[in-house]
């Protein structure tokens, strides 16, 4: 992770005024830093999730497009800088939806032009503008109040809602 995706990641989770919170963050091993202190200092419970074991990694999916985690279980995913490194994130945005519980936030920053300062982890595919994390977010079938914009030389932040099933809230978050 470089330092900018640390400092999206804590603006776009400042959004929400939880008093506790479960977060997953997908593509958790560590490589140049993680968000587990960003989200534990926020009081929150953290999860990382990654493909292979290792530094930072709590649960380890052996299919990145089917995660032995429940159906909404989390408050909030996040994803940095890593969906550019799958091959299908087409699978990988609906997996994280389902995992995340009504009303919750989906965040992910990823990179929107040029080689990454991270390089591959395992592969380098995708780079992302801001209609086609709108066309991932549309296939979940399942989220609502996207918020996409370019930041920095490379960065794209992406979030949106859950749509709140518990309250039949269609327009607004938690």
């Amino acid at each position: 992770m470089h330092p900018a995706a640390l400092t999206l990641m804590e603006h776009e989770l400042q959004r929400v005024d939880w008093a506790f919170a479960s977060v997953l963050d997908v593509g958790s091993y560590d490589v140049n830093g993680t968000f587990r202190p960003l989200v534990s200092g926020m009081g929150w419970g953290y999860t990382g999730l990654d493909i292979r074991s290792g530094p930072n990694v709590d649960i380890v999916a052996s299919d990145a497009y089917a995660w032995p985690v429940a159906d909404e279980t989390y408050d909030a995913v996040i994803c940095g800088n890593m969906l550019h490194n799958t091959a299908e994130p087409w699978r990988l945005v609906p997996e994280m939806a389902r995992v995340l519980k009504s009303g919750g936030l989906l965040v992910i920053v990823t990179h929107t032009w040029g080689k990454p300062p991270s390089g591959k982890h395992p592969i380098d595919a995708w780079r992302f503008m801001p209609d086609g994390m709108q066309v991932l977010f549309d296939l979940t079938g399942q989220l609502l109040s996207y918020e996409t914009h370019e930041s920095g030389e490379q960065d794209i932040v992406a979030s949106a809602f859950k749509i709140d099933k518990r309250n039949n809230k269609s327009e607004e978050g938690i």
